[in-house]
């Protein structure tokens, strides 16, 4: 006799419904103990902006620090490289409660060395500039790289429109009748150029590097991220406003 008022026949289909509940149940349990997916890929690390063909930029309060890659994609294989960098200062306005002493340090003049400056590579190991010794010694490209540079220069745009050109050369050429500088002294409203060379990274020339300025008057350091173009890559002259 059924029980109460159930119909015949709707016990074994609740009995059914149960058994399918708990077997789902089971099923899913099952999957979630399963070994989990492999995880995604990691993004691939971000430039700073692309100021013009291969010149990657980055700006802080009154200083902007340009990275030019061309040259270096020419000596890959070099034990030394090439790299382009212009470091302009622009005083910036007052700001309002500034004391005379802030406004005194504004435009006193800035001393930058060529340990100030530092590369890293995509792994994340960093290295110091080489000095002019290793690179008169054990590189032969300084009048090429120089010959290089006046046919194609880093376009700087009409960042430094309004700034004095201040002249800066860490590894002068062989009988070109120039010193080395022993310091760049950087006033406001003005600016330099000048080719550093680094030992070639470990991890190679491939990914996302970075140039690091820091020096007791910028702090925290200047970090400018780029890359090397491709090596069918053709330069392109595309200047973005300032």
């Amino acid at each position: 006799m059924p029980r109460g008022d159930v119909v015949p026949g709707e016990e074994a289909n609740v009995r059914d419904l149960w058994v399918g509940s708990m077997l789902s149940a089971l099923l899913v349990t099952a999957l979630a103990g399963a070994a989990p997916a492999a995880p995604a890929p990691a993004p691939e690390p971000k430039t700073s902006p692309e100021f013009s063909g291969y010149t990657y930029m980055e700006k802080s309060g009154e200083y902007t620090v340009l990275v030019y890659s061309w040259l270096t994609n020419y000596r890959r294989t070099e034990a030394f490289i090439p790299l382009v960098v212009a470091v302009g200062r622009v005083d910036e306005k007052h700001k309002k409660g500034e004391t005379a002493a802030e406004k005194k340090a504004a435009r006193a003049t800035v001393t930058f060395q060529l340990g100030d400056f530092k590369l890293t590579d995509s792994k994340g190991k960093s290295y110091a500039p080489a000095t002019l010794e290793q690179i008169q010694k054990e590189y032969k490209f300084l009048l090429s790289d120089k010959d290089m540079l006046s046919e194609e220069p880093m376009s700087t745009g009409n960042l430094f429109n309004e700034s004095g050109f201040m002249d800066a050369v860490f590894y002068p050429v062989d009988g070109g009748g120039r010193f080395a500088t022993g310091a760049i002294e950087l006033e406001t409203w003005s600016y330099l150029e000048t080719t550093l060379y680094f030992p070639r990274p470990e991890a190679g020339l491939d990914g996302v590097m970075t140039l690091t300025l820091g020096s007791e008057a910028i702090t925290p350091p200047i970090r400018v991220k780029f890359k090397l173009p491709e090596p069918h890559e053709k330069k392109e002259k595309k200047e973005k406003s300032s």
